[in-house]
């Protein structure tokens, strides 16, 4: 068996793993209840694929994020791991299929939402599976003191019942303490170990910046900054409306918001990724699973509802160590509208129960069906028939989530899928029979592998263009095939879904938790006053403000927030800065220069001073050190 360590050189091809990794993948292997507390880019991800690579059996991985899903899915079989996920929109035969190759095949990795768990299917295919362990990604979801929580988080348990032996592994990027211990308890860990890396950033510069005019003060900063940057907004409007100001003033920009089409988010991203694009503006539905270290600025546009929203949004930068910011741009009203949108987010039950019927109406789902089923949800559509605000419409369908009756899933696109159902002589026998599918049958034999044994991915596009035909014909005759049950064909889906998770019952039949309801409202609540206070903090440092809500109490001032900045000013007046300025930049001008001769023999100044003033030369990145030598850059010199 190979090691841990041989493990992350082959499929990763890194030499070493990073802070307490290499410690939780020994706890998982050594079978012990673990929670895991990393920041955004701290390599989680690495804490459960690595060990389930060195272990015997599958690695269930539970997570509500269907995007974040199949991302890994696809990276760990781009790695050449088997790797398979189950969500929403998927046809009885899919999942069945998938579910037998994790008892019979050689999967490695099962990715599952949380409400999948408890069906009757799974359960039954789960007792016969060889698990290595359970994975819980996004772990604070489990926890109602918790930013996001999902009601059937708190069913994972049950696992044990069926399988008492299996331990568990809990990841998340933000959590409380109070959320780590409450995740333990829900998931009745016995002796377990909690890890929990320190959530300073020492390269990331946490700004507040008031304006009266938020998109002159965008434009400002961006161009002032170099390097690659992310600017999220609230509403896909905005971002639209941002991304087209910021290329009139000469910044390559692009928007990207959920309810893109597949094609045009995966060229979006891309093109950012690889600096063809400087800023993308975007949704908070952005970033999420993205490996790209060198982004230099994240901006908010409008303030986020909670630190833990915000910290994940911000640790988006600067993944390489290298100076990056993290910009909030506030206005005088932001404070009344944060508390205005929290509110939005818990309205009165008789509208939820109101735009539940009318949903199920739009949708066209009788009473007593429509469990476990999906249906693509155009809410511009359904906001003008029934003449509702689309954040009314969005609040009704979140309380309705926090109460397991359904769930929305932002932006899927899912490529069309196809599987044979006949065997190789009965296909022959129909291409005899029906010569309308001769050529059809053969070219697709021809140009995707196993299409007897799994759902293949297909692209109506490719096909129509070998036939020199239409795209339509070919999806004609798919839905021929598919009718007379010679294959199953699953054509795409691109846009918002709702899954129903409970039949539809009658709408004074929904019951709601209003205790439930208080406990999310106050937490709500709490979070945006501590987002509020962020904002008009003047003395503690804003990292220490924020490490100190995630309870890392030693937390020490930054030196590059702005707070730290302003202060770091006062200590040198301006008078005096300039004149040690100009002392370091003569020094440099000639040659690069020690810390050690920087500081020597200066007639007026403390070595204190000096010191201070060498700092924020750095900090201001019109100096920097290489090789234990000063310099001055590029565009300094220039000005000399």
């Amino acid at each position: 068996m190979s090691t841990i360590h041989q493990i992350l050189k082959q499929y990763w091809g890194y030499d070493q793993f990073r802070p307490l990794q290499e410690e939780i993948i020994l706890d998982v292997i050594h079978k012990k209840d673990t929670l895991a507390l990393l920041p955004t880019g701290g390599g989680k991800s690495i804490c459960f694929q690595v060990p389930a690579l060195a272990m015997q059996g599958i690695c269930i991985v539970v997570s509500p994020l269907i995007a974040l899903m199949k991302d890994q899915k696809d990276n760990l079989v781009k790695r050449g791991i088997r790797a398979e996920a189950i969500y929403s929109g998927m046809s009885f035969r899919q999942i069945d299929i998938i579910l037998d190759n994790c008892i019979y095949g050689d999967v490695k990795f099962l990715y599952i939402s949380p409400e999948r768990l408890q069906t009757p299917l799974f359960k039954a295919r789960f007792e016969k599976m060889n698990v290595s362990f359970v994975a819980v990604d996004e772990a604070h979801c489990i926890s109602q003191w918790g930013y996001d929580f999902r009601p059937e988080y708190l069913e994972i348990y049950k696992l044990r019942e069926l399988n008492p032996d299996i331990h568990f592994l809990a990841v998340t990027a933000t959590a409380t303490e109070e959320v780590a211990h409450d995740v333990c308890s829900k998931l009745q860990f016995k002796n377990h170990q909690i890890y929990k890396s320190s959530f300073e950033r020492a390269n990331l510069s946490f700004v507040v910046r008031k304006t009266e005019d938020k998109y002159e003060q965008l434009i400002n900063i961006l161009q002032k900054t170099k390097g690659t940057g992310i600017v999220y907004a609230n509403s896909r409007n905005e971002v639209k409306n941002i991304s087209t100001i910021l290329q009139r003033n000469h910044i390559q920009a692009d928007y990207y918001h959920a309810g893109l089409s597949s094609k045009e988010r995966v060229e979006k991203q891309q093109a950012w990724i690889e600096n063809k694009i400087r800023v993308i503006v975007s949704t908070n539905a952005f970033g999420m699973g993205i490996d790209k270290s060198d982004v230099r600025i994240v901006i908010h546009q409008q303030m986020p509802l909670t630190p833990e929203a915000y910290y994940q949004e911000a640790g988006r930068a600067g993944r390489d160590g290298k100076k990056c910011y993290a910009v909030i741009l506030h206005h005088t009203i932001d404070d009344e509208q944060t508390m205005a949108r929290v509110n939005e987010k818990f309205p009165q039950f008789s509208l939820v129960r109101d735009m539940y019927d009318k949903l199920c109406n739009f949708l066209s789902i009788p009473l007593d069906e429509g469990e476990f089923e999906s249906y693509m949800f155009d809410i511009g559509l359904f906001c003008e028939n029934f003449k509702q605000s689309s954040r009314e419409v969005l609040a009704s369908i979140s309380m309705l989530e926090s109460h397991g009756y359904l769930r929305k899933n932002d932006g899927l696109n899912e490529p069309s899928k196809l599987l044979i159902l006949l065997n190789q002589t009965e296909i022959y026998k129909l291409q005899v029979a029906s010569p309308q599918y001769e050529t059809l049958l053969g070219l697709l034999l021809r140009m995707y592998g196993s299409l007897f044994d799994n759902h293949v991915y297909i692209k109506e596009e490719d096909i129509a263009r070998k036939l020199k035909t239409t795209v339509l014909k070919v999806h004609q005759m798919l839905m021929q095939l598919h009718k007379i049950q010679a294959v199953e064909y699953i054509p795409r889906k691109a846009g918002p879904q709702i899954e129903f998770l409970k039949p539809r019952i009658k709408k004074n039949e929904l019951l709601f938790d209003a205790a439930k309801i208080k406990i999310l409202y106050d937490t709500a609540l709490n979070r945006a006053h501590t987002m509020i206070g962020y904002i008009h903090e003047e003395h503690v440092c804003r990292s220490k403000y924020l490490r100190n809500y995630f309870d890392d109490n030693k937390a020490e001032p930054c030196g590059i927030c702005d707070i730290c900045m302003a202060k770091r000013k006062e200590i040198i007046n301006s008078d005096a800065f300039q004149s040690i300025k100009e002392y370091i930049f003569a020094l440099l001008a000639v040659s690069p220069q020690s810390i050690k001769i920087l500081l020597k023999n200066h007639p007026k100044f403390k070595e204190e001073e000096l010191a201070q003033g060498i700092k924020w030369l750095l900090d201001t990145e019109e100096i920097y050190e290489e090789h234990g030598l000063y310099k001055l850059t590029t565009e300094e010199k220039n000005k000399l």
